[in-house]
């Protein structure tokens, strides 16, 4: 069985993602190679279509990197993430940076998750199939809740309807891209990222208004986005937008099982 002290720490990782997740709203862009998609956005954005352009624009994504930062109860938090769509959703790499999960790697590709431990499971990856949710307890649950996280398109239908403002902080930069502060009504933000939320208000009463900033291109990419939601200050990064990413599937030789993770201490 997992080590319970571990395992708890990794549940309390999965809002804070979660919740950065939430502020990113969407990716970034399409790639270099789609020049008839990479059309410049018509038009201002506003409260009232801001979610359904930068979901458009983030269908038209093929590859990127996003990198999270953030601050919660003293601890210092950073995943990155690479992403590759495949159908509808998306293939990614992500790697932890946390106390006690430093170095954490999470791969999925093929409907499977393989997740090294680093010392808990000896440096080799654990297989696990998101159908058999009770293979691995909490411990799955709340790797298929940051893989739900790694799909920027179902953060940005969340906030469908709970958009209430969207405001632009003076003029875009030499590069085109314009800064917004967003806010959101808690209460309407849905689906997963609405229910990360609630789970962060259990333990501290949240406002009933949420504030993003956001940093938006000329194409409806967000490139950055920034937000204190209770304890959590976090900022998202995104980069290798349409550049060639490569999610590698782990050998039969570098695998484990349930039944041997923690016995390295």
């Amino acid at each position: 069985m997992p080590n319970v002290r571990r395992t708890h720490r990794v549940a309390l990782l999965a809002p804070v993602v979660a919740l950065a997740a939430a502020s990113v709203l969407a990716g970034c862009g399409s790639s270099d190679d789609d020049a008839q998609a990479a059309q410049p956005a018509a038009g201002s954005l506003t409260a009232a279509n801001f979610v359904d352009r930068v979901t458009a624009a983030q269908q038209k994504v093929e590859s990127e990197r996003m990198v999270v930062t953030a601050t919660s109860g003293g601890n210092d938090i950073s995943v990155t993430t690479d992403l590759v769509r495949k159908g509808d959703g998306y293939d990614f790499a992500m790697t932890l940076k946390y106390p006690e999960m430093d170095g954490w790697d999470v791969r999925y590709l093929d409907s499977t998750y393989y997740i090294d431990m680093g010392s808990l499971s000896s440096d080799k990856f654990l297989k696990y199939d998101p159908k058999d949710p009770g293979a691995l307890g909490e411990l799955g649950s709340t790797f298929t809740s940051l893989g739900k996280q790694a799909d920027p398109t179902a953060s940005v239908s969340a906030f469908q309807g709970a958009v209430q403002s969207l405001d632009a902080q003076g003029g875009p930069d030499a590069d085109g891209v314009q800064e917004y502060v967003l806010v959101a009504d808690t209460s309407k933000v849905s689906g997963v990222i609405g229910d990360q939320i609630k789970q962060a208000g259990a333990s501290a009463s949240l406002p009933t208004t949420l504030t993003y900033h956001f940093w938006v291109d000329g194409e409806d990419r967000v490139r950055k986005t920034t937000t204190d939601i209770g304890s959590t200050t976090s900022t998202v990064e995104f980069s290798k937008i349409g550049e060639k990413v490569t999610v590698e599937k782990p050998s039969d030789d570098d695998l484990t099982t349930a039944d041997k993770l923690g016995t390295a201490g």
